[in-house]
């Protein structure tokens, strides 16, 4: 939900900048639909940072923040993407994507929300995004991609790291290649080529 808030609608730094500073009373700032996610959000690391000081006397607050900071950073620049209609490289996709998808974040909740006791090195280990974490990121957001591409497509959704690589290899006929898409044009450009003869 966070991410169709900022991929649709937020490519404001005004936005943005009311998240970074992760203020409750900032938030008439917002717009509307940005307010029950933000108010959510808030709620969920207050009580996520709570529980673990309590029982752990270990502040997360600031290792939840900073991720959560991160993963806007990579909204932004994805809906920066999607409203200038910038195609982005695989390459610049992927070091985008591997944190938007929300990967670093589900590894910081498993590891202070299961991990008894937290120890202040592996939260430091977890945040400095060794290659484990990155990659197992990466390879959830090509599995997601990979699973959702044809509907994104048909929507007219961001780019995801299937039409980055088509692009990149030239498979991409500005969206007319068949590729995930049944439609006329695709089938046109096939029969022309491959059935009707070439006049001499």
């Amino acid at each position: 939900m966070l991410s169709k808030c900022f991929h649709k609608y937020c490519s404001s730094r005004d936005h943005d900048d009311v998240v970074q500073r992760w203020d409750i009373n900032a938030m008439k700032e917002l717009p509307d639909y940005m307010k029950l996610c933000f108010l959510s959000l808030i709620n969920v690391v207050n009580e996520t940072t709570y529980d673990i000081l309590k029982d752990h006397n270990i502040d997360t607050f600031p290792h939840q923040k900073k991720w959560f900071n991160d993963l806007f950073e990579r909204y932004i620049v994805e809906a920066r993407w999607y409203n200038s209609g910038y195609q982005p490289t695989l390459e610049e996709y992927l070091k985008n994507g591997f944190v938007s998808i929300g990967g670093p974040i589900v590894v910081l909740y498993s590891y202070i929300c299961t991990e008894d006791p937290i120890k202040k090195e592996d939260l430091e280990f977890i945040e400095d995004l060794p290659d484990i974490v990155r990659l197992a990121c990466e390879i959830f957001r090509l599995s997601d991609d990979y699973g959702t591409s044809s509907a994104e497509l048909k929507r007219g959704d961001v780019p995801s790291s299937i039409q980055c690589y088509m692009v990149a290899h030239c498979l991409y006929n500005a969206g007319d290649d068949g590729y995930g898409v049944e439609d006329v044009v695709a089938k046109d450009t096939l029969v022309s080529l491959l059935v009707e003869p070439i006049p001499l």
